[in-house]
C-alpha cells in the first residue's frame, strides 16, 4: 500500500504543476484576444487530422454508393479512389438496392418520427396560454424551415454517414418585409402646486389660505418636475424567419474521443468553401487575399464535397476527378468554443462567459463577429447507430459489401445470358467461307466449297442452349434479404403481408413497425429533438416582432385565423416535451375509439377533479380543452390572480360555474402555491379564501332557489308511489316573504 501510495504521490508531483503551468500561463497570453482566437482554431481544426482521414473516406464511399457511383477501390500508393473501369464492349448493370434499402429507412425515419410540443410549466393561465400561443408558433416555424424536407435531408444524412448536426437562427431581411414599431422619448412637465388643509384634508388651488370647508389655515403644495412618456416616431424594422440547416459531417469538425452527445463537445467548426465575393458581401472585414487555398482548406472532406456537388451525370463519369472551379474560393468557418478550451485566459474568460461564437476566412478572424454564445443555443447533433466509445455514430456502411456482391452477382447473370442461354452454330471453315456470312435477309445464297469427301450437312453443327441454374436467382435474393436484414429496411408490401387489409392500415403497421425497430434510435435522439424544437421557439420569441398568421379550421368547419407574435410567448413559461404515441390518436379510427372510451368513463367524470379529468382527456387520446370543465378552471385561475393582485371581484351566476370554479379554488388553498401565498401575503389569502366562501354561499342559495321553484332534482320514492306534486301553498305564500341569504364577506357586496 504504501508503494501504490508513493506512486500516486511521484505522479502528483510530476504532472500537477505542468498542467498548472500549462493552465495558467498560456503562451500566447500576451498577444491580442482577437489572435487567440484565431489560434485557438487553427490548433483544433487538425488536432484529430489522421483519424478524420479514414471517416471523410468512409463517409465519400457511402455517399458514392448512394449515388449509384459503385465499383470504386482506395488506392493505398496513391490515397486516392479509383474505379474499376469495364471492359472493352462490357457494360456494368448496377442495381442499386443500396439505395433502395436507404429510401426504406428514410421513409419509415419520417413516418415514425414523433413531434415534440409545447406544455405549460404550471397551472397559471399566463402559462396555459404561452403554451398554446406556442404551439401556434411551432405550425408557423415549420413553415418557415420546411420542416418535412429538413427531416428528410436529416434522416438520410443519419443513414449515409450515420450523424446529422442540425443549425438554427433567425434570419432578419427587407425581403420579408417591414414592420413599423413605435419609438418614444421622455420629456420634462411641471404640476401644478396645490394647498391641502391638514384638518379635514380638503384640496384646493395654488395659494389658497383657509380651508373652505373648516377654515383652517392651508399648507401648500409647491410644483414638481416629473418626466413624461410621449409618443416620438415610428422606426421601421426589417422582419425576420426562422431559418434551419442539415449540415453532414463532412462540413464539421469536433472531437472523436467524446460520450454523451453534443453538450461535451469543447468545440465544434462549421467549414464551407464559399465564393470569395459573397464572403465579402456579408463581412467587409474579411482578409480573403486572392481566393487560393490555405493550409487549413485542403481537407480531405472539403475536396469529397467539391466532388460530390460536381459530379456529372451516368455512374461512373467524373467520380474520381478534381471538381472545376469557375470562381475563387475560400475557407469560410463559423466557430463556436467552450470556456474549458481557453486555457484559463482570464481575458477571454471574462468577455466570452458562456463560450464564444465567431468566424474565420482562410484561418484568421474575421472582426466584429465574436459573441458569447454557446453551441447548445443553436446546434443539435442526431446519430443513427450510436458509438459507445466515439462521438461519431455509424451509418448503414455494413451494406456496402452486400452491395457489391448484388453488382457482381448481376454482372455475372447478364454474362451468362449473352453467352449461355443463346444456340450456338458451328461450322467448317474448308467448306464455308467465314467472310461469306451475313444477316442480311435478301442475301439467299451463301457461296460455299465442298471437298469431294465432304458433305454440306456435316458442314454446320448445332448447339442446344444451356439454361440458367435456378440457384443464382436464389442466392441473388439471399443477397437482397441478407441486405434487409442488415440495414432494417424493408419493402412497402410487408404491411399487407401480415395480415393488412387496405393500403391504409398498411402504412399504418408501417409506422408502428418503424416506431418499434427505431425505438433505441429515438430513445437516444429524444434530448436533440426537444432542444431542436425549444431553440426554434427561442429565437422565435426573442426576434419575431412582427404579428404572425395561422390559418385553421374551427369546431365550426370554418376557417379561421389566429395572430401572435414572439412577444405572446414571453407572457408565460412553458416546456417542450415529447409526448407518448399511445396517447395521440394518428386516426379516425383512435379517436373514436377514445369517444368510446369517453362515453363508458362519463357516470365517474363527475365525482373527479379538473386535474383528474385532464388526465383522463389525455389518456384516451383527447385534446384537454375538449373537457368542458376546462374553461372554467382557466377562468378560476385568472380570478385567483386578480384577487392576489388586490381587485374586488363578485362572483356571476350566469357565467360561473362555482362547482368547478369551487374544487379548483380549494385546490389551490390546499396546495403548496397556497402556503407560500399565506405566508407572502396573508391579506391576498384571505381575499381568495373569501371568494371561496362566497362562491360556496351562493351555490347553496342558487340550490335552494331552485329546489324552491321545483327545479331541483327530485328525491327518490318507492316503487308503486307516485312522486309527489309541488303544494300549491308555495303560490299563497305571503309577498313578503323572502328565501334567507346567508351575510357575504366584507368587500364584494353590490351596491
Amino acid at each position: 500500500m504504501g508503494i501504490l501510495q508513493g506512486a500516486v504521490n511521484t505522479v502528483k508531483d510530476f504532472v500537477s504543476p505542468k498542467r498548472k503551468a500549462a493552465h495558467e500561463e498560456p503562451q500566447w497570453s500576451d498577444k491580442p484576444w482577437e489572435e487567440k482566437l484565431s489560434a485557438l482554431y487553427q490548433e483544433y481544426r487538425v488536432e484529430d487530422r489522421v483519424s478524420r482521414l479514414t471517416l471523410n473516406r468512409l463517409w465519400f464511399m457511402t455517399a458514392l454508393y448512394f449515388q449509384g457511383k459503385q465499383g470504386i477501390t482506395w488506392n493505398n500508393s496513391t490515397s486516392a479512389f479509383e474505379i474499376y473501369e469495364p471492359l472493352d464492349g462490357q457494360d456494368w448493370y448496377v442495381e442499386n438496392q443500396f439505395r433502395k434499402d436507404v429510401w426504406a429507412n428514410v421513409k419509415s425515419l419520417n413516418s415514425g418520427e414523433l413531434e415534440p410540443v409545447a406544455a405549460p410549466s404550471s397551472e397559471k393561465p399566463s402559462d396555459v396560454a404561452a403554451a398554446r400561443v406556442a404551439n401556434s408558433a411551432l405550425d408557423v416555424i415549420y413553415e418557415d424551415v420546411e420542416y418535412t424536407r429538413l427531416k428528410t435531408s436529416k434522416h438520410l444524412s443519419m443513414c449515409l454517414y450515420g450523424n446529422a448536426f442540425v443549425y438554427n437562427a433567425f434570419n432578419v431581411s427587407k425581403d420579408y418585409g417591414i414592420s413599423l414599431i413605435p419609438s418614444y422619448k421622455y420629456e420634462q412637465s411641471q404640476i401644478a402646486g396645490a394647498a391641502i388643509c391638514p384638518n379635514c384634508m380638503m384640496t384646493s388651488a395654488e395659494g389658497t389660505q383657509a380651508c373652505p370647508e373648516c377654515g383652517s389655515p392651508m399648507e401648500a403644495i409647491p410644483p414638481e418636475m416629473i418626466e413624461s412618456k410621449v409618443f416620438d416616431s415610428m422606426e421601421e424594422r426589417p422582419q425576420g424567419r426562422n431559418v434551419s440547416f442539415v449540415t453532414t459531417p463532412l462540413e464539421m469538425y469536433c472531437r472523436a474521443k467524446v460520450k454523451g452527445g453534443l453538450k461535451y463537445q469543447p468545440y465544434l467548426f462549421w467549414v464551407r468553401r464559399l465564393d470569395r465575393n459573397i464572403v465579402l458581401s456579408m463581412r467587409p472585414d474579411a482578409d480573403c487575399g486572392d481566393g487560393d487555398k490555405s493550409s487549413l482548406g485542403d481537407d480531405l472532406s472539403q475536396y469529397y464535397i467539391d466532388v460530390l456537388s460536381t459530379l456529372a451525370g451516368g455512374p461512373y463519369s467524373g467520380t474520381y476527378q478534381l471538381a472545376s472551379r469557375y470562381y475563387a474560393e475560400v475557407d469560410y468557418a463559423m466557430c463556436w468554443i467552450r470556456p474549458e478550451m481557453f486555457r484559463g485566459d482570464k481575458e477571454l474568460l471574462e468577455k466570452f462567459p458562456k463560450g464564444v461564437k465567431f468566424e474565420t476566412c482562410n484561418g484568421k478572424f474575421i472582426p466584429g463577429t465574436e459573441e458569447s454564445q454557446s453551441m447548445d443555443e443553436c446546434w443539435t447533433h442526431y446519430a443513427y447507430y450510436p458509438n459507445t466509445y466515439s462521438f461519431w455514430a455509424d451509418g448503414m456502411v455494413d451494406c456496402l459489401p452486400i452491395q457489391d456482391q448484388i453488382n457482381e452477382t448481376n454482372s455475372l447473370m447478364i454474362r451468362y445470358l449473352r453467352y449461355c442461354t443463346m444456340s450456338k452454330k458451328i461450322f467448317d471453315t474448308g467448306i464455308i467461307d467465314p467472310e461469306t456470312l451475313s444477316n442480311n435477309p435478301e442475301e439467299a445464297w451463301i457461296p460455299a466449297n465442298p471437298q469431294l469427301d465432304k458433305k454440306l450437312s456435316d458442314a454446320v453443327y448445332s448447339l442446344d442452349p444451356a439454361q440458367l441454374s435456378p440457384d443464382v436467382s436464389r442466392w441473388k435474393q439471399d443477397q437482397r434479404l441478407a441486405g434487409q436484414d442488415m440495414s432494417g429496411a424493408y419493402a412497402a408490401s410487408v404491411g399487407q403481408s401480415t395480415g393488412a387489409n387496405a393500403s391504409y392500415s398498411k402504412q399504418v403497421f408501417e409506422a408502428e413497425r418503424a416506431q418499434g425497430r427505431f425505438a433505441p434510435m429515438y430513445d437516444y435522439n429524444r434530448p436533440a429533438q426537444v432542444a431542436w424544437v425549444r431553440q426554434l421557439l427561442t429565437l422565435f420569441r426573442d426576434n419575431a416582432l412582427d404579428e404572425r398568421k395561422k390559418q385553421f379550421i374551427d369546431n365550426a368547419g370554418q376557417w379561421s385565423f389566429e395572430k401572435f407574435t414572439g412577444a405572446d410567448l414571453g407572457q408565460g413559461s412553458f416546456d417542450v416535451r415529447i409526448p407518448d404515441s399511445e396517447t395521440i390518436p394518428k386516426s379516425r379510427v383512435e379517436k373514436a375509439q377514445g369517444l368510446e372510451m369517453l362515453v363508458q368513463l362519463q357516470p365517474v367524470l363527475p365525482m373527479l377533479t379538473h386535474k383528474e379529468k385532464v388526465y383522463v382527456f389525455d389518456f384516451i387520446g383527447l385534446e384537454p380543452e375538449g373537457s368542458p370543465d376546462s374553461l372554467q378552471a382557466q377562468r378560476a385561475f385568472r380570478i385567483i390572480e386578480r384577487l392576489i393582485a388586490g381587485e374586488k371581484i363578485t362572483p356571476l351566476p350566469f357565467v360561473d360555474d362555482f362547482m368547478i370554479q369551487a374544487t379548483v379554488f380549494k385546490e389551490y388553498l390546499a396546495g403548496e402555491d397556497g402556503d407560500k401565498l399565506a405566508q407572502e401575503s396573508p391579506e391576498a389569502f384571505t381575499n381568495v379564501y373569501s371568494y371561496l366562501m362566497t362562491m360556496i354561499q351562493m351555490q347553496a342559495q342558487q340550490g335552494m332557489t331552485m329546489g324552491a321553484m321545483g327545479l331541483g332534482p327530485t328525491p327518490p320514492t318507492s316503487q308503486g308511489t307516485p312522486p309527489s306534486q309541488p303544494k300549491q301553498e308555495m303560490a299563497q305564500a305571503p309577498i313578503d316573504q323572502k328565501v334567507p341569504m346567508p351575510p357575504l364577506p366584507a368587500g364584494v357586496r353590490q351596491g
